[in-house]
């Protein structure tokens, strides 16, 4: 929704609606694919325990086939684009954990023979995908005002799913729940996380300053940057190991989302 109305502010509602579809379903399918992929190395961290997620994966499963082909069937309805776009990357999505690269050739590439295998691969995959979901669609559909609005919105998307999926492998490899380097943690190493995290915080702040020009109205950037402070105070909580472990964590994490959803349509239905 956020991305949609930074991208045109007086686009309408019945326009939105599949927007929103397509985004939240593509979203669900690519998370919960993940999850179903990793489930020989799960260990009772997150929304489930081992037992009930052992019990309904095949449930997880379907759900996600569901959401996928839900997602596409709405992106065929705005246009070819939109559904190639959404195809192209959910088959990375599948792709991730599947080891595609033979052995031979892998042994020239320092091992990597999956996706997964990349350094920082998880975070960049998470926030790529968000990106093509909530902006790169809705700008195939409805445009954006300029291409530096566009950019803007781009980046702002990107940098904000960043900074939450780091902050999960934070807490995964404290737990001694990610073994490879598929975290920007497990590459860089704690201090100079800190200073990735200070970075992606000073980036998503100019970039919402500028998306709120010109400042005639009260633009939807400036309800926005209300979610800087919030990430702030998540960071400092994890640098300081307040934050709680597992669920009641994780949604704290992904409550930057969350207040974004509720500025944007306090925002949409005040205007």
């Amino acid at each position: 929704l956020a991305a949609s109305l930074l991208l045109q502010p007086l686009v309408g509602r019945e326009q939105l609606w599949p927007l929103l579809g397509t985004a939240g379903l593509f979203i669900l399918a690519m998370h919960t694919v993940n999850r179903y992929q990793e489930r020989s190395h799960y260990s009772g961290w997150g929304t489930f325990s081992p037992r009930a997620f052992q019990r309904f994966q095949q449930v997880m499963l379907w759900i996600a086939v569901l959401a996928l082909t839900g997602a596409l069937g709405i992106a065929v309805s705005l246009g070819w684009s939109e559904f190639f776009a959404l195809a192209a990357f959910g088959l990375l999505g599948a792709l991730y954990s599947i080891k595609i690269v033979p052995l031979q050739w892998a042994r020239h590439i320092m091992g990597i023979r999956r996706i997964k295998d990349l350094p920082a691969s998880r975070d960049i995959a998470t926030a790529l995908g968000w990106t093509v979901a909530t902006v790169i669609v809705p700008l195939l559909t409805i445009g954006a005002s300029s291409s530096l609005r566009a950019a803007g919105v781009l980046g702002f998307v990107f940098v904000l799913v960043f900074l939450r999926s780091a902050l999960i492998g934070v807490r995964d490899v404290q737990g001694d729940k990610i073994m490879g380097m598929e975290t920007i943690f497990k590459v860089v190493g704690k201090r100079r996380t800190k200073a990735v995290l200070i970075s992606a915080i000073a980036t998503l702040s100019i970039l919402l300053l500028g998306l709120a020009l010109p400042w005639n109205t009260f633009p939807l950037a400036g309800f926005l940057f209300l979610v800087v402070p919030y990430i702030c105070t998540v960071c400092v909580s994890y640098h300081q190991r307040l934050l709680p472990k597992g669920a009641a964590g994780e949604i704290l994490v992904d409550g930057q989302f969350l207040l974004a959803g509720v500025l944007t349509l306090a925002w949409h239905l005040w205007r």
